[in-house]
């Protein structure tokens, strides 16, 4: 059974503008991905739903934000809240993941002959574990 209850916009990073751009940094930096379930989580302060409204409306304008308490481990008793948008779209996950494999390539055609082999490895590795990074923590919840 699908998940999906409402409609997103499938291509939306296909096409480069501000505003692709502007959410692919903001899900780089805060997002997470569940290849699994084709799902793209972004969680933040509730401070700052503004941004969660900018991306649903350029994203997927009829999914809800949701506003939910969360215990710090940290501290006992302590209650927090966070701000939670969820998109299920196998096409955006796809396009996401295939944005970090577009970095390496990137990197590979203006930079790789530049650099020896040990920092060139570096920047491999940040580049797969920033992708693995944002894949897993859905796990690490």
């Amino acid at each position: 059974m699908s998940k999906r209850k409402y409609m997103s916009k499938e291509n939306f990073f296909l096409k480069y503008s501000k505003h692709s751009s502007y959410i692919l940094g903001f899900i780089v930096a805060d997002g997470c991905i569940n290849k699994r379930e084709n799902t793209l989580t972004i969680n933040i302060n509730p401070k700052d739903i503004s941004v969660l409204e900018y991306i649903k409306k350029h994203l997927s304008p009829k999914s809800k934000i949701y506003i939910r308490q969360r215990l710090d481990s940290r501290y006992p008793n302590k209650i927090y809240y966070i701000s939670d948008l969820s998109i299920y779209s196998k096409n955006l996950v796809k396009s996401l993941i295939n944005f970090y494999e577009a970095m390496w390539i990137y990197y590979k055609k203006h930079f790789y002959s530049k650099y020896n082999s040990a920092f060139n490895f570096i920047v491999w590795l940040g580049i797969k574990a920033k992708m693995i990074l944002a894949l897993s923590m859905n796990y690490f919840r």
